[in-house]
């Protein structure tokens, strides 16, 4: 009879977890870009690139909220498409998932200057980008405690319970995801970019317990939109860019609204945003979240090889979120995250003009 109370109980949580579950989003969240938008594959400083990020929620929680997202990409000029793999792992308490994707883009650009106007590069881009792979959701049993691993002295060193596992625990779902990047640039030193995703699109079944159409435990469909302003100036001394992301996912809203600050003079940028979420959950009870973030990203630089004619660039993201509402940050002690970029040019430093580029999404335009 305890088995089965223990079993009805987890089935619960898995399924209040699920019915209220939410993606995770990253407070850096250009240094995540195809976790953020698949439409971002291919879209680095230069034709390969890596990018990881990993986010450790609530730092002073026991309950180890952590979540990590890995990807590569590649742009592949003779076809003006890209492809890449991207990876994810969260854990939340005894709950575990992880997911591998397949992804692709495809870029067209309009409008190119003349040879006699001495432009180099398209008045606009506009890429999209489609996302498959699977999801794997289970229990991790070594951090539960069942009644049989009870006595009336406490828990029992080494026990281990007889208890049922779930019958649909380690499953694999289907998952699909698709995005778009539009550019514009609007002078020699400043361009406009507007993406949107819808992510879940089939809303996959992550139910622990049934496969029936009646229990079905759905990941809720995530539609995200973003818009940015960028201005690179050699003779301001400094670079800048302000931008606005929205998330929506079943009952919960997001909004993220900041932007950041280079000196030429150095290879850092400050970077601060504001982020705001509500969220009314099944029982009615809203939830709310205000938060302001800190972040600072490190251009490690370029390393040219005179030889081979290739370089790279690491660029290297720290960010800390200050929950600001009901004493959260006393409780909580935030979130931080460590992100991780690595661009390589295999190309010979070949200029392609309708490659996009996601430190912003599409080339800088720089006239002397």
């Amino acid at each position: 009879m305890g088995r089965i109370l223990m079993l009805i109980m987890l089935w619960l949580l898995c399924s209040r977890l699920t019915s209220t579950a939410q993606d995770p989003v990253f407070a850096q969240a250009y240094m995540a870009p195809i976790y953020l938008n698949p439409a971002a594959t291919g879209a680095g400083d230069y034709n390969v690139r890596v990018s990881a990020i990993h986010r450790r929620q609530w730092v002073k929680e026991p309950s180890y909220f952590n979540y990590t997202a890995i990807s590569f990409d590649k742009y592949l000029p003779d076809v003006k498409g890209a492809y890449g793999v991207l990876v994810t792992n969260s854990n939340e308490g005894y709950l575990r998932k992880s997911a591998v994707y397949g992804t692709g883009s495809y870029t067209i650009c309009s409008n190119i200057p003349s040879v006699a106007d001495n432009e180099e590069f398209p008045t606009w881009i506009a890429t999209g980008g489609l996302q498959m792979g699977l999801i794997q959701r289970r229990v991790d049993y070594s951090r539960l405690t069942f009644a049989d691993e009870i006595d009336e002295n406490g828990y029992i060193p080494g026990a281990g319970s007889a208890a049922d596992r779930l019958i649909f625990n380690k499953k694999l779902v289907f998952d699909v995801s698709a995005g778009f990047y539009f550019c514009r640039i609007l002078s020699a030193k400043g361009r406009l970019v507007i993406g949107g995703s819808a992510h879940h699109l089939n809303t996959p079944d992550e139910s622990l317990t049934s496969s029936s159409s009646e229990f079905r435990s759905e990941l809720p469909l995530r539609l995200s939109g973003n818009v940015m302003y960028e201005r690179r100036n050699r003779e301001d001394g400094f670079s800048f860019r302000v931008a606005m992301m929205v998330f929506h996912q079943q009952s919960h809203n997001t909004w993220r609204v900041g932007g950041d600050i280079t000196p030429h003079k150095y290879r850092a940028s400050l970077g601060v945003w504001a982020h705001v979420s509500k969220d009314r959950r099944v029982s009615g009870i809203p939830s709310d979240f205000n938060a302001f973030t800190v972040s600072v990203t490190i251009d490690i630089g370029s390393v040219g090889q005179v030889i081979t004619g290739t370089a790279s660039k690491v660029k290297v993201g720290i960010a800390h979120e200050f929950p600001v509402r009901n004493n959260q940050f006393s409780y909580t002690g935030g979130s931080s995250e460590l992100g991780v970029i690595w661009d390589y040019n295999s190309t010979r430093f070949k200029t392609e003009m309708c490659k996009p580029n996601i430190s912003t999404t599409c080339p800088v335009v720089e006239k002397d």
